[in-house]
């Protein structure tokens, strides 16, 4: 078997020619052969001139039986114009011995002896057989042995399908001493020393010579002896029956339909094919059997060589230059190729290449895709949770991120059955299970079903805590059962149990689902896997698109998601390759520049960076030259004046490490990929950088007053007309205490990293933070045509916060306003020192509302509830580590106000 793999081309070739050969040996091509061979016979171009050397003279039935003397009239006349030969395809009825006597004087004349047809149904010899000759043919009369004539047989033409082409050229006329007697024309052309030296037993007649007709002189013409003696020079007479309207004639490949020829009309252009040696060529079955093999060989060893497109193109022509050729060898060389031989054998080499070249292609593309697709789905694409058997672990790691529950049971349904069983547990064990029922028809399970939703029950697990409450919640979805969920909610919790109960409702429903449709898509799966379907749909075996679709598919998410990290990155981000042309371009870096009124597709990545640093070109060159030969980072600070933030931009190579990504029509110089250019966001820090000076600069105020105060005081402490002095002893010792506390207390603030920590509290300036929110909501505030009235006079004084989170809480404070105020009116912002904390009220004039419906927006713990209540109801937790206190009221048809406490520093 493996000998047969490796020489597969000489296998099949033999195959084919084998193939060919046996369809050959059943006359398979004899039909399309001759349809084909009679079209090339009647294309143009169609010859004009006739018959040189053959006449004939038609007889009827009548003319047939004349007498002795009308014969011997017909032989004298025909001698005295000098007729090369007279050509007699039967023996006259009524002549005479001396009509054979009169025909011997001459030397010229030759009697054909006709090969007679069986007359009965069993085809056997009837009982009637000639006296002398060869038995089957016409019998010779007694008397015409006693001179010296020439008689040569021949028979009817031979029929392919109704159409005659061929005629007999010699005959076995004794079968014992296997005597061989030619054909009476081809006798004829060899009295004329004419005939070919060598020809097979059948010659085909040449029908494309001479013009459609032969030339013919009537009976009573040569009779009447009113003929003239050029016409009959070196020409062969045939004399025969003439095309009678009783008789069908023969079809030719030129003369069909009513234009059929008389058996003498035939013999005339058989006799005229041989004298002019105008035989048309057919080879044999070796000689065919010799080109089919040489075609078959040729094309398996160069077809295979060839592209697709060539290969089908190739293929084409040789059909045409097949077909062509064949025309042209017919009309100029009068040879006849095995045309669908050689076009049977053309189509079994070129679908054996292509179905192999198909084969090749596609087993070899079946087998990367599955590579790659495996390759890919173990680097980057882990089991989806519908494919995957750890579905349930997924769940519970879900559950377990996101979740603070004592014990968790997760229980499924058992498929086509109303029980359920456990599956998986968290902080516990399946045998810590108390309860016994496994019919979800039965309490505890029915009920959790009706209600739909988390219900307490008793004894369902094992050793739990007094105060710990056992929970159960149905995993339905559709109306279709999945499972239950059984939790423990620990007695630390239960202050929030009511939130908690609410975030795991949710989260049943979810998991529901996911089991619902995971059980949807193995159900479709296994539809689409089914042998009896995929036979009917002609699917036995996976199509390679198939795979092809799922590592596009594969791809396509992967890219996706990229894509979608890229863009919900806040560092704008754009990707030059090696040539400076833009790849990529993030959605931050999009915004930048269109804010910049910068085409960032229409810039390279020189341009680019002259535009962003403010370097002129020749020192952005150098800079890039030594990111692509040194492949360094390059750290830049960004000079907008029109920018929105403060940036520094970073240029960093990406440099090629994995050759099995690198693609074939791409160039990477330098083994660099491209050239990325991250602007990174230094808002945040220059505003820390900020605030730090503020605190610098009130501290230095307050240390001068402090300082100016302590030297007061010693002053008049070394003046001796001074009094008091202890109590200004006292004072500046106070004072001194207070500046050490205070320096202490900013030697604290200074040390805070608090652009890592958010939790870490910083004297801040609040009139910053809220002139930040307001920008972030002024395309809001101008499409209302609100006003802010803010007293900056009063926000001299620093507090206490973290710098960010009251950012965030003035946004959404100042948001709530916008959206309750009445268009074309104002929000009122000020400020106020209380005994030691900053007060700031904020207010509008808008629509309101019921003032309990207010304070329940505030205290609000709908987990679905995004609103910027629900922003300010988290920030309750940290108010109260700020020392700090957040309250407000609303009044239907005044509108909303906010009061917000904040420690003041020193």
């Amino acid at each position: 078997m493996t000998q047969w793999f490796r020489f597969t081309a000489l296998n099949v070739g033999l195959l084919i020619i084998c193939g060919i050969e046996l369809l050959s040996i059943v006359n398979f091509f004899v039909l399309p052969n001759g349809v084909i061979y009679d079209t090339f016979c009647k294309l143009p171009p169609k010859s004009t001139q006739g018959s040189k050397k053959v006449m004939i003279v038609p007889i009827n039935q009548e003319q047939l039986y004349s007498d002795d003397e009308t014969w011997i009239l017909f032989l004298n006349n025909l001698h005295d114009v000098n007729a090369k030969q007279i050509l007699f395809s039967f023996f006259p009825p009524r002549a005479s011995e001396q009509f054979y006597a009169r025909a011997s004087e001459f030397k010229n004349v030759i009697f054909g002896r006709q090969k007679q047809l069986p007359i009965t149904s069993l085809n056997v010899q009837i009982a009637h057989q000639p006296r002398s000759g060869a038995p089957g043919f016409v019998p010779i009369p007694d008397f015409v042995h006693k001179y010296t004539l020439k008689i040569a047989p021949y028979d009817l033409p031979v029929n392919q399908y109704g159409i005659h082409r061929f005629a007999h050229a010699f005959f076995l006329h004794n079968e014992a001493k296997k005597h061989i007697e030619p054909n009476f024309i081809l006798a004829a052309a060899q009295m004329r020393d004419e005939a070919p030296q060598t020809i097979d037993s059948q010659f085909a007649i040449n029908f494309i010579a001479t013009a459609g007709a032969l030339p013919n002189i009537s009976f009573e013409s040569i009779l009447s002896g009113n003929i003239v003696s050029e016409l009959f020079q070196d020409r062969t007479l045939l004399v025969g029956f003439g095309k009678s309207s009783d008789s069908p004639g023969f079809q030719t490949p030129v003369h069909t339909g009513s234009r059929t020829l008389s058996l003498v009309e035939y013999n005339g252009f058989a006799l005229d094919t041989l004298i002019e040696n105008r035989i048309i060529q057919w080879p044999g079955r070796y000689a065919i059997l010799l080109i089919v093999s040489g075609i078959v060989i040729g094309c398996l060893f160069v077809f295979p060589l060839f592209s697709d497109t060539l290969f089908f193109i190739c293929a084409g022509l040789f059909y045409l230059f097949t077909v062509i050729g064949s025309f042209l060898l017919l009309r100029y060389a009068l040879v006849w190729l095995p045309i669908m031989e050689i076009m049977a054998a053309e189509t079994a080499v070129f679908m054996f290449v292509f179905g192999r070249k198909y084969v090749s292609k596609n087993k070899f593309a079946r087998e990367v895709m599955l590579n790659k697709s495996t390759q890919l789905k173990d680097r980057f694409f882990p089991d989806g949770f519908y494919a995957s058997q750890a579905y349930w672990a997924k769940v519970v790691n879900m559950v377990n991120q996101t979740l603070n529950l004592e014990r968790v049971i997760f229980l499924e349904k058992v498929p086509d059955d109303h029980r359920v069983r456990e599956i998986i547990a968290l902080n516990t064990s399946i045998e810590n299970i108390q309860e016994r029922r496994r019919d979800y028809e039965r309490t505890p399970y029915s009920t959790a079903i009706g209600e739909n939703r988390p219900i307490e029950v008793t004894s369902f697990f094992k050793g739990v805590g007094e105060e710990d409450v056992q929970y159960l919640v149905p995993l339905s979805y559709a109306g279709q059962v999945q499972g239950f969920w059984a939790f423990v909610i620990s007695s630390r919790n239960m202050l929030e149990v009511n939130y908690m109960l609410s975030i795991i409702r949710n989260f049943a429903v979810e998991i529901g689902e996911l089991l619902y449709k995971r059980e949807q898509w193995l159900a479709e799966k296994k539809k689409k896997q089914n042998l009896f379907r995929k036979l009917l749909a002609v699917e036995t075996r996976d199509d390679l698109y198939h795979e092809v679709n799922a590592v596009i598919s594969m791809l396509v998410r992967r890219l996706s998601t990229l894509d979608h990290l890229l863009n919900a990155l806040e560092s704008p981000i754009i990707l030059y390759d090696i040539f400076g042309q833009v790849t990529h371009v993030n959605h931050a870096m999009n915004k930048l520049l269109n804010q910049m009124k910068v085409a960032p597709f229409k810039m390279s990545a020189l341009d680019l960076a002259i535009r962003l640093t403010g370097h002129n070109a020749e020192e952005m060159r150098d800079k890039l030259s030594q990111v692509m030969l040194s492949h360094i980072r390059l750290n830049l600070p960004v000079t907008l004046s029109d920018a929105p933030h403060a940036y520094r931009l970073s240029i960093h190579p990406l440099v090629g490490e994995d050759e099995t990504l690198l693609q074939d029509d791409q160039a990477y110089p330098f083994n660099i990929h491209g050239m990325l250019f991250e602007m990174t966001d230094l808002t945040e820090t220059k505003d820390l950088s900020l605030l730090k000076s503020d605190v610098f600069e009130r501290s230095n105020v307050q240390l001068k007053h402090g300082v100016e105060s302590i030297t007061n005081a010693c002053v008049l402490l070394e003046d001796e007309g001074t009094e008091n002095k202890d109590q200004i002893l006292t004072e500046l010792l106070t004072q001194k205490d207070k500046m050490i506390s205070f320096m202490d207390e900013l030697s604290g603030y200074m040390d805070k990293e608090i652009m890592f920590d958010g939790q870490q509290l910083f004297p801040v300036m609040p009139l910053k933070q809220i002139t930040d929110a307001l920008a972030l909501i002024k395309e809001d505030l101008e499409k209302k045509k609100i006003t802010i009235d803010l007293a900056e006079e009063h926000f001299l004084d620093m507090a206490l916060a973290v710098p960010s989170d009251l950012k965030t809480l003035c946004k959404a404070m100042l948001f709530i306003l916008l959206e309750d105020a009445f268009n074309d009116t104002t929000i009122h912002i000020t400020a106020a020192n209380e005994n030691g904390t900053m007060c700031y009220t904020l207010f509008n004039t808008g629509y309101g509302m019921p003032n309990e419906d207010f304070q329940r927006h505030l205290t609000s713990k709908q987990i679905s509830d995004t609103t910027p209540y629900q922003q300010i109801y988290q920030f309750y937790p940290k108010l109260e580590h700020w020392k700090a206190h957040l309250s407000g009221s609303s009044e239907v048809g005044k509108g909303i106000i906010f009061m917000l406490k904040l420690q003041k520093f020193h």
